[in-house]
C-alpha cells in the first residue's frame, strides 16, 4: 500500500516518522517550498522535507499544486491513498480524485468545530475544556470532509496553545496508523460533520495585542492561546511588552473600580492592570530586547510603570 503524504511543519513531520515506523511505503512526499529565514535570509527546508530527504524519500515542493509538470510527476507513483496534516493548501479537485482511496487528513479539533488553520489557539481561546484529533476524508472545501476517527483528550487550565499542541500530536502519532489500516481494510466508514461549524482564521502577528476593555478572565485565555507564538503584547508609551503568562484577579481595593481599564496598579507586592471588572495580572513580562522575568522582578526594575496606562497599539 503506498501512501503519498502531504504536510510542512514539525507536528506533520512526526506523523510522516509515524508511517515510516508503522511500516508504509510513502512515496512521494509534498511539502512547501524551502523559504528564507535569519539575518542572512538563508534557504531553510520544511521540518517534513528534513525527515523526508534524510529517509531517502521523493520530495515535491511545487509552487501550485495545479502545475502540469507537478502533477504528471506525482500521478507516476499511484498512490493508494493520500495522507495530510498542516500542509498549508487546499487540495483541488482533480488531485482528490487521482487518489483510489482519498486523502486522509488530520486535522487537530474536534470538527467541525475549528475548522482552519489556527484550531489549536481558537480552542484555548474560546476556554473548551475538552479538544481532540479528528482524521477525516478530505473534499473541496476546508475541513468539511466525513470523519473517519475522532480523538477526544482534556484542555487542562494552565495549557497553552504549545502544549496542547504537543498533546495532540503526540495523540495523532499513537492513533495514525491504526486509524489508517482499519479505513484502508474498510473497517470504519466515513460519517457527515453534525452540528455547528466554526471557522478559524490564520492568526497574525498583530492578532496578539492585548485589549485590556475585556474581562481578566479572558484576557488569561487570550495570553495561553498566543502562546508560543505570536505571544500576547501590550505597549507602555511606545515600548512593547510581551506576556508569556498571567492570571485573573478580583478587585480588592475598592478605589480601583473607578480606573481606567489598562492603568497599571499595584496589586500587593506585583503589578496588576485593570481591565473589565478585575484585574490581569501577568506573571512572566518581557521588555524589548529584554529577559523574560517574573511579576516581582519586572516592577523592582520598572516602578515608575505604576499608574501609566497599558494600551494593545502603539500611542
Amino acid at each position: 500500500m503506498r501512501v503519498a503524504f502531504f504536510g510542512t511543519p514539525e507536528p506533520a513531520a512526526r506523523l510522516l516518522d509515524a508511517l515510516l515506523r508503522g511500516g508504509y511505503e510513502v512515496a512521494p512526499v509534498v511539502t512547501a517550498e524551502d523559504k528564507p529565514k535569519g539575518r542572512g535570509l538563508q534557504l531553510e527546508q520544511s521540518p517534513v522535507k528534513r525527515l523526508a530527504l534524510k529517509n531517502g524519500l521523493t520530495v515535491f515542493t511545487p509552487k501550485s499544486l495545479k502545475e502540469s509538470s507537478f502533477v504528471e510527476a506525482f500521478n507516476r507513483f499511484r498512490a493508494d491513498v493520500a495522507v495530510v496534516c498542516a500542509y498549508g493548501r487546499l487540495i483541488p479537485k482533480p488531485m482528490l480524485a487521482a487518489v483510489p482511496k482519498g486523502f486522509v487528513n488530520v486535522h487537530y479539533s474536534l470538527l467541525p468545530k475549528y475548522r482552519g488553520a489556527s484550531c489549536v489557539p481558537y480552542a484555548i481561546l474560546f476556554g473548551e475544556k475538552t479538544s481532540g484529533v479528528s482524521m477525516i476524508l478530505l473534499d473541496e472545501g476546508l475541513d468539511t470532509g466525513p470523519i473517519l476517527e475522532q480523538y477526544t483528550l482534556e484542555v487542562e487550565p494552565q495549557d497553552t496553545a504549545g502544549t496542547l499542541m504537543e498533546k495532540l500530536t503526540r495523540l495523532a502519532e499513537a492513533r495514525l496508523t491504526p486509524a489508517l489500516q482499519n479505513y484502508l481494510e474498510g473497517k470504519t466508514s466515513p460519517k457527515p460533520q453534525e452540528g455547528a461549524a466554526s471557522y478559524c482564521p490564520l492568526l497574525k502577528k498583530e492578532d496578539a495585542a492585548l485589549d485590556f476593555r475585556l474581562e481578566p478572565e479572558v484576557l488569561v485565555n487570550f495570553t495561553r492561546a498566543m502562546h508560543p507564538w505570536p505571544k500576547a503584547y501590550c505597549f507602555w508609551k511606545n515600548e512593547r511588552i510581551v506576556v508569556h503568562r498571567a492570571r485573573a484577579e478580583t478587585m480588592k481595593d475598592p478605589s480601583l473600580l473607578s480606573a481606567p481599564t489598562g492603568t497599571a496598579v499595584k496589586t500587593g507586592e506585583m503589578l496588576g492592570i485593570v481591565a473589565k471588572g478585575g484585574l490581569f495580572v501577568p506573571e512572566l513580562l518581557q521588555r524589548e530586547g529584554r529577559k523574560v522575568v517574573d511579576n516581582a522582578a519586572f516592577l523592582r526594575g520598572f516602578p515608575e510603570i505604576i499608574g501609566a496606562p497599558f494600551t494593545g497599539t502603539t500611542p
